[in-house]
């Protein structure tokens, strides 16, 4: 059955035309910090860039605002979108009636919107490795010691734990992240500190 699985994804690949790639000669060093701090070239961001300069750009893409300042300078459609989703919004057991794929999948989409749309390109970048790096199993059932016969998955806290630990210290010091994250229900649930 593997085998076949393997010759199928062969076949698949096979017909799939390769990209060539960018042309080394129309990389530049713009193309390259946009590659790198942001989530690609958008047009828009090559744009704002181009008559920004890169240090201004820079320079103003580590001056986003974090916290409840979060949507400062966007786009109102981007809030508007953002601010619907329940699982950014909500707290924890509060969305227990949602369900965990809901809540995964908006959080999910909070996160596409952001890398696609958000004028602060750093900030989601760095909110990604940092969600990365911080990684927590959303499957995870976890029993709170205080309150036995509330078992819960993870994935209702992490809406909670991206909003007071990642976004809230992404572009700030790394110590003040690890300082949120140690009292964080989410991460205290996955490394299981209610039987430790």
């Amino acid at each position: 059955l593997a085998a076949a699985a393997c010759r199928e994804t062969r076949q698949a690949l096979s017909v799939v035309p390769e990209h060539p790639g960018p042309d080394v000669a129309t990389i530049t060093e713009g193309s390259l910090l946009l590659r790198r701090a942001a989530f690609g070239e958008s047009p828009w961001e090559r744009e704002r860039l181009s008559k920004q300069g890169e240090k201004d750009w820079l320079a103003e893409q580590l001056e986003a605002p974090l916290g409840d300042k979060e949507s400062q300078g966007e786009q109102a459609s981007l809030v508007l979108r953002i601010s619907g989703l329940e699982s950014l919004t909500e707290d924890g057991y509060e969305l227990r009636d949602q369900g965990e794929d809901l809540v995964l999948n908006q959080l999910q989409q909070a996160a596409l919107l952001r890398a696609c749309y958000s004028k602060w390109q750093l900030r989601e970048r760095v909110a990604d490795i940092f969600t990365n790096h911080f990684n927590i199993y959303e499957h995870k059932v976890y029993t709170p010691q205080t309150s036995p016969g509330t078992d819960a998955e993870l994935a209702f806290l992490l809406g909670k734990d991206q909003r007071d630990v990642i976004r809230k210290h992404c572009l700030g010091y790394f110590d003040d992240m690890i300082k949120a994250s140690m009292s964080s229900p989410a991460m205290l649930g996955y490394l299981d500190n209610q039987i430790s």
